[in-house]
């Protein structure tokens, strides 16, 4: 295995991580729920991207969610903005102040920014 290149081992690791999530679906519906993309590293995001590419066929469901920042590039997004099986939801930044209020109500004592929601 030493002997491979880091983008050969990259590859047979996309595939076997696939090929799992495509096994699990065979036996019950799955859901995949990623948040906060933004902060996942390069490799991640190229992960998710396999990932996502191999949707079709499979009782297999992405949700990802993420703060727009310039430098985020995601294939994910832009297939999903072209397909019409995906939905892209952008939600408002008031947002953030609502959760805020509903913790406050429910008791919760964290801090939330207004802007992006816990501090």
């Amino acid at each position: 295995m030493e002997a491979l290149t880091a983008e050969v081992r990259q590859t047979r690791f996309f595939a076997l991580t696939r090929r799992c999530f495509q096994a699990a679906a065979k036996e019950q519906p799955l859901l995949i729920v990623l948040e906060d993309a933004h902060w996942a590293d390069q490799s991640s995001r190229a992960l998710l991207d396999d990932l996502t590419q191999s949707l079709e066929g499979h009782a297999m469901f992405v949700a990802v969610t993420f703060r727009l920042l310039e430098d985020l590039h995601l294939a994910t997004l832009e297939a999903a903005v072209a397909s019409p099986s995906s939905w892209p939801i952008c939600l408002p930044r008031w947002l953030a102040a609502c959760c805020a209020n509903w913790w406050a109500w429910r008791g919760c004592r964290m801090r939330w920014s207004s802007t992006f929601g816990p501090a």
